[in-house]
């Protein structure tokens, strides 16, 4: 469907007096006094206005030219509208002049950075610049999270978490909070930061939103270009709504996914529209949940689609590209539809070649909508914060370090604000530059999460060797934050299964920005220690402890923590399986410690970057309740270095009984996948303990987001119950086939030890 048209005034001399107004002489300025007047007026305006011209002297410049004004309307269509960048290559190969822009969903992203003054290869550059994969997980660089955060990774239970107030379950707007997402567009939009009406813009653009709560069209023309884009582009229940003037907005393609009649209403007389919705799915393709669901959300944008074309006339150009079946989620490959938004305005070229102008006409309508170039970032001269939490201003501040009278560090800021949401208590930390009383500024604007305030998360962990050995556990934790201005948190955590554990504890920083923090905590714990010899289990107790616990520490940062504290326990230690003549016996606790840990680990599921370690002495005193006098030393670290799909990790454990005689709860174990593969799990308990590890893993898929890895290990080590023995350390190598899922990263994998065990292990759960 073509609607072509021959511009009306192709031919008009106006071009040639145009470009060089200031060569009429005086028998000319007599002659045609009217054309050089306005070529005069003309020249001034683009000499004393700013490169970020307004509609008005655009208007000018389309009169002035005496041609028609063009509109140019970009589709949605998901990942699909990286076809827009082909189109816009050839309109700017063909000279054709945009004087007005409409965009939806992913055509508001291109249109609008196409608006602010971004050429096609800027845009293209930007999009393959992204990281869909981290933008969809929406959570922070993990480096930039705080410390206590890190440390709930430790256990096996899922990220997402559902929120509930009294009986009522709250979850999320959205999948996706789009925190990153809306970096992302920040970034991109920064040096057009400051144009609040988009009138002013290179090119005046509007976004088109969805209003969620009357279902119509919302016209966005004014506020920050960021913002705009990302209303127009969140997909209902994949991103959460933007918050625009009290309006919850959606992906614009529910209400208007072609809006022509914006950029008819803008002032255009020519419109070229690029549609790239997906086609609707025949009766034969409609065989599942996932597939009826498409649909549904394919006819809401097809029926308004179909009104908006219907509105094209004789002058106007359809352009269509011919994606096929090309997944509108599929961002990672969108760089692949770019060269089909080229064909498809290639075979609108005549049409389109009839609205080009003469290299002379077209180098003046250039200076008026100038290439966006880089500029010096702006100084900054305030920060104010529009903090919309429980917690202090000064907790926010603690994290930001924008120095005032410098230029913004637009990196550095957007790891501050990702330590600010990696508290985990905001459902978005944005920034905008305003201009207040001929001053630049920042405005931190930091947003609770909507659907606390308690939270809840569960997981799954099970593992199983197909020889009769597994294990089954289930956690759940329950996350009362912001309790305070300075952040204080209620944290209940438990798993039933293998080993049943019960534990609450208080976390109350003591004084913003310092790292100070005083932790108490009440636990009830079960856990087996096993006996083994030659492969045989010859004995199993369960170690049954209450106890309560105090830690005192200090945070550097969100990298490390300094911790000391005391951990008192009542317990016993109950025959399982085994002699009788071994019986039980009590297995109290009372022991003092402290420890430092360091983690900068970009992932404890697959890591690929970073450095974990942790290094602490344990001293256990019977004055403090303990059964036995003895004293230990534990190191553990972890270092992960990749080469773009390939990763090479190093692992090390060293625990050991300096002096004294524990008890069992003082026993270390070992054994099982990549813990001394090809034996059981714990299978190993002693007083000594050492093991290393490399580990090289290679990310072979990315199906549907779905990391999966290949990876192999040569492991060393052993445990022993007395003196160390050197020469008694076990040889173990494992190769495993991994997948990081919802519900955590599982494990198909063969383990074989120089003893002769071998094992096959299904793992779900964090082997590190």
């Amino acid at each position: 469907m073509a609607r072509d048209t021959t511009h009306p005034n192709q031919s008009a001399p106006g071009g040639q007096w145009l470009a060089k107004p200031e060569t009429c002489s005086l028998p000319q300025l007599a002659a045609t006094p009217g054309r050089c007047f306005v070529g005069l007026l003309l020249t001034l305006a683009l000499t004393c206005l700013p490169t970020a011209t307004s509609w008005a002297v655009q208007s000018t410049a389309a009169s002035a030219m005496d041609r028609p004004r063009i509109g140019l309307v970009l589709g949605g269509g998901g990942a699909r509208g990286a076809a827009h960048i082909g189109v816009l290559r050839v309109l700017e190969e063909l000279r054709v002049p945009i004087d007005y822009i409409a965009g939806t969903s992913m055509g508001s992203i291109v249109g609008g950075l196409y608006a602010a003054g971004q050429t096609p290869d800027q845009i293209e550059a930007a999009l393959r610049g992204i990281d869909w994969n981290d933008v969809f997980r929406d959570r922070p660089p993990r480096k930039d999270i705080s410390i206590r955060r890190k440390a709930d990774d430790r256990s096996y239970l899922v990220d997402r978490e559902l929120g509930f107030e009294g009986a009522q379950v709250k979850l999320p707007f959205g999948l996706i909070d789009g925190q990153k997402i809306d970096l992302v567009l920040q970034r991109l939009t920064l040096p057009v930061a400051q144009v609040q009406d988009f009138d002013r813009l290179p090119i005046p653009f509007r976004a088109i939103a969805t209003d969620i709560t009357s279902g119509g069209a919302v016209v966005l023309r004014s506020g920050n270009l960021a913002q705009a884009i990302r209303a127009s582009m969140s997909v209902p229940a994949v991103f959460a709504p933007a918050e625009i003037d009290g309006r919850l907005l959606v992906d614009g393609g529910v209400a208007n996914n072609v809006p022509v009649d914006v950029v008819r209403d803008m002032g255009a007389d020519i419109v070229i529209a690029v549609s790239v919705g997906t086609p609707l799915n025949p009766r034969e393709q409609l065989t599942s949940l996932l597939a009826i669901t498409e649909q549904l959300t394919g006819l809401l944008t097809w029926r308004n689609t179909e009104v908006q074309l219907a509105t094209l006339g004789e002058r106007d150009i359809l352009i269509e590209p011919q994606l096929g079946a090309f997944p509108s989620n599929d961002f990672a490959g969108a760089p692949e539809v770019i060269p089909m938004g080229f064909e498809a305005a290639q075979r609108q070229r005549t049409a389109l070649a009839r609205l080009g102008l003469s290299p002379t006409d077209y180098a003046v309508y250039r200076r008026i909508v100038p290439d966006s170039e880089v500029e010096e970032p702006p100084i900054i001269e305030f920060v104010r914060l529009d903090n919309r939490s429980a917690l202090s201003d000064q907790v926010l501040r603690a994290r930001l370090r924008v120095k005032l009278g410098e230029p913004l560090d637009v990196d550095a800021l957007q790891q501050d604000l990702g330590r600010i949401y990696g508290l985990e208590s905001f459902e978005s930390v944005r920034y905008e530059l305003v201009e207040e009383d001929g001053k630049t500024g920042l405005v931190i604007k930091a947003r609770e999460k909507s659907w606390g305030p308690n939270y809840l998360k569960f997981g799954l962990a099970l593992s199983s060797n197909f020889s009769g050995t597994s294990s089954f556990n289930l956690g759940a934790s329950y996350r009362r934050p912001t309790l305070n201005r300075l952040g204080g948190e209620w944290r209940v955590a438990g798993q039933v299964g293998e080993e049943p554990v019960l534990a609450v504890d208080f976390y109350q920083p003591l004084q913003p920005g310092t790292g100070f923090f005083v932790s108490p905590a009440l636990f009830i714990a079960n856990r087996n220690v096993n006996f083994f010899e030659d492969g045989n289990r010859i004995a199993e107790f369960q170690v049954r402890e209450a106890g309560v616990g105090l830690d005192l520490g200090y945070e550097l940062g969100t990298f490390g923590e300094v911790r000391l504290g005391y951990r008192g326990a009542q317990g016993e230690a109950k025959l399982r399986t085994g002699e009788p003549a071994l019986g039980d016996r009590d297995a109290d606790r009372g022991e003092l410690f402290v420890g430092y840990g360091h983690d900068t680990l970009d992932s404890l599921r697959f890591p690929s970057d970073g450095a974990f370690y942790s290094l602490q002495w344990v001293s256990s005193r019977t004055e403090l309740g303990a059964e036995a006098d003895y004293d230990l030393a534990l190191a553990n670290g972890l270092v992960a270095h990749s080469w773009g799909r390939d990763t090479l990790m190093l692992r090390s454990r060293l625990q050991t009984t300096v002096d004294g005689d524990p008890d069992l709860g003082g026993l270390f174990r070992a054994g099982g996948f990549l813990n001394i593969s090809g034996l059981d799990p714990n299978e190993l308990t002693g007083q000594h303990f050492a093991f290393f590890s490399a580990i090289y893993q290679r990310r072979i898929a990315d199906w549907a987001f779905l990391p999966t890895y290949l990876g192999v290990s040569m492991e060393l080590g052993n445990v022993w119950p007395d003196d160390v023995d050197w020469d008694d350390l076990l040889t173990a190598g494992a190769v495993y086939l991994g997948a990081d899922t919802f519900v955590g990263p599982i494990y198909l994998g063969y383990g074989h030890a120089s003893s002769g065990r071998d094992n096959i292990y299904l793992f779900l759960g964090r082997p590190f």
